[in-house]
Order: C-alpha cells, then sequence, then structure tokens
C-alpha cells in the first residue's frame, strides 16, 4: 500500500476507496461466473435478482457497468431454453412504505425500470413478469403468485412467447384473481 501510495501520490483512503471497488468489482464478477455455471447443471434454484440485480445496482450503486452479466448468461448458455426468469414488479408503488433496507427509495420507480430493462435484456428464453399489486392498493396473495410461477415453469416447452405476463384485479367480495394470465407481452414496456 505505501508503494502504491508513492507511486500514484495518493491518500491512503483514496487508495483504500480505489481497491475495495476493485474487490467489490471483481468479486461480483466471480460470483456470477459461479453462479452461471451452478444454472447450467441440473439442479433447481430460485434466485432473487440474481444477476439483474447486478446488472442494476452496479450501474447505479457501485460504479461500474454491470453489463458483463449477459455476457456470462451467453458463455453458459445450458440453461437459457430451460428457465424461467420472473419479475416481479408493480403497477403502483401506492401501496408500498419504505422499510429502510432500500438504496434509495425515492427512487424506486427509476429503479424498478432498470430491472425491466435488465429483463428485456436478458437471453433467458422465458420470461414471466408478475405485477405484485393485486389493484386495490394491496400484496397479490403469495399463494396466487407461486400457483401462477409453478404453471408458467411447468409450461415452457409449450411457451410460445419470451415474455409473459399476468396482472390482477380485486373482485367486489374481496378474492383476487388474474386479469390476465400469462398472456404475451408483445409490446415491450421500456424502448
Amino acid at each position: 500500500m505505501k508503494e502504491a501510495r508513492r507511486s500514484f501520490d495518493l491518500p491512503d483512503d483514496i487508495i483504500n476507496a480505489k481497491v475495495n471497488s476493485y474487490a467489490q468489482k471483481q468479486y461480483q464478477r466471480q460470483s456470477f461466473t459461479d453462479m452461471m455455471k451452478l444454472l447450467s447443471t441440473d439442479v433447481r434454484f430460485i434466485l432473487n435478482r440474481a444477476h439483474l440485480g447486478e446488472y442494476v445496482y452496479a450501474q447505479r450503486y457501485r460504479g461500474y457497468s454491470g453489463e458483463y452479466v449477459f455476457d456470462l448468461e451467453k458463455n453458459c448458455s445450458e440453461f437459457l431454453d430451460t428457465t424461467l426468469l420472473v419479475l416481479l414488479h408493480t403497477s403502483s408503488f401506492d401501496f408500498i412504505k419504505d422499510d429502510g433496507l432500500s438504496f434509495d427509495f425515492s427512487k424506486k420507480d427509476e429503479e424498478q425500470m432498470d430491472f425491466v430493462r435488465a429483463f428485456e435484456k436478458s437471453s433467458i428464453k422465458h420470461k414471466l413478469m408478475l405485477d405484485v399489486h393485486d389493484g386495490s392498493g394491496n400484496f397479490v396473495p403469495t399463494d396466487k403468485l407461486l400457483g401462477v410461477v409453478t404453471q408458467a415453469y411447468h409450461e415452457l416447452p409449450s411457451m410460445q412467447h419470451q415474455i409473459m405476463h399476468t396482472s390482477w384485479h380485486r373482485e367486489d367480495d374481496g378474492s383476487v384473481n388474474c386479469h390476465n394470465f400469462l398472456q404475451p407481452d408483445s409490446s415491450k414496456i421500456v424502448n
């Protein structure tokens, strides 16, 4: 470290920040390389955000491009036709409260659109956009969401469209039902 400081005439805090940033980027890259290899096996996984999160958060919060994750997808292409990529999103943020765990809750709309862009950019063949808003200001019950994901996964071989979409509405009796069930999303949300 002292040699680096002398060579570049930089204070320790600047050197430490650069080293930490480089180390984080390398750690993330290795983690997602390993993840892609695991996805190429016969084992089934459920991943939360995974490489889409790296694409979004690297650009937004970590100061580097996360574009490399899409190259990793293509390099480990064995799983691209057999995986269901699910994007949970909301058509309304009115009912979502800040849990204090978000990076910047005021940027929730922008961040969601970043995830939609990443979702659309992914080379994974079968995709499901699943709205978690029930149409009346509440979350869709978990069992309903899980039912759609399970059915979509079982229908992978017969899926004709790359991106499927499901949204919801609440009936007068309070039950939540699908507004459109596994419908093709022919127009991308983001251009």
